[in-house]
């Protein structure tokens, strides 16, 4: 697994403004290079076929591959962005051909995450995407965790372009830190960390929240590789 950015918005999303963050979510994704994964921010929950072994209410035949129900399904979403790609997965969802995983948590408009391993300028690029969408968005402001070090406290919330530290998160991530420094084998490494983030707290107050990079040196910074495993098979 690749290092990961996390993202929600919180709050409420107009239909007009889904469609104006869609569209500038595309042009990201078209116009800068990525070398692990693109954006993926979405309104409904991930979705899957509705395996006739899982729900008996499932309209599609039983023993079917899952090549075929992604071949059945896919010419009925292909093409589609936005509004119109919600609304006819809600309409698969009601044909009882698709099902939804978890529904988002209360009060959470959208949400998706994305890798990026090593590349700090993919970071730098999110999080670049996610001020301009708390700009279109008026009602709803951005939470973003970063796994890795381009978020100095690694925990923000972004509002109408203004970043500012998520102090729930990092109090909660500061206690889990204090936890774990308590075992002698791993003290060390935590109080390490704890330093850290209690440093970079220190350069939040000041107005830094992410960390300086050339994006020069990420021209030709290399893929992340990972292995691939097909587990497809016989769902139905």
């Amino acid at each position: 697994m690749g290092r990961t950015l996390h993202y929600n918005i919180v709050g409420k999303i107009t239909d007009q403004e889904w469609d104006q963050i869609d569209a500038l979510q595309d042009h990201y994704n078209v116009k800068h290079r990525w070398t692990c994964e693109h954006i993926c921010l979405t309104r409904i929950p991930y979705w899957y076929p509705r395996w006739p072994s899982w729900f008996k209410d499932s309209h599609l035949e039983k023993g079917i591959t899952s090549d075929r129900a992604w071949d059945l399904i896919y010419p009925h979403l292909e093409g589609l962005k936005g509004v119109k790609l919600e609304s006819k997965v809600m309409e698969l969802v009601d044909a009882k051909l698709l099902a939804l995983g978890e529904n988002h948590k209360q009060g959470i408009a959208a949400s998706g995450f994305t890798k990026v391993a090593d590349n700090e300028l993919n970071a730098k690029l999110l999080a670049d995407f996610l001020i301009e969408v708390s700009r279109i968005s008026r009602e709803a402001k951005v939470k973003l965790f970063d796994e890795g070090d381009y978020i100095l406290c690694r925990y923000v919330v972004i509002e109408r372009g203004v970043v500012s530290p998520d102090s729930e998160k990092i109090q909660e991530y500061i206690a889990s830190l204090e936890e774990r420094a308590k075992d002698p084998q791993w003290e060390g490494y935590f109080k390490r960390c704890l330093k850290d983030i209690k440093d970079n707290l220190l350069l939040a107050e000041k107005g830094k929240y992410f960390a300086d990079l050339d994006p020069a040196e990420y021209e030709d910074h290399p893929p992340f590789r990972t292995l691939a495993i097909n587990i497809g098979g016989n769902y139905g």
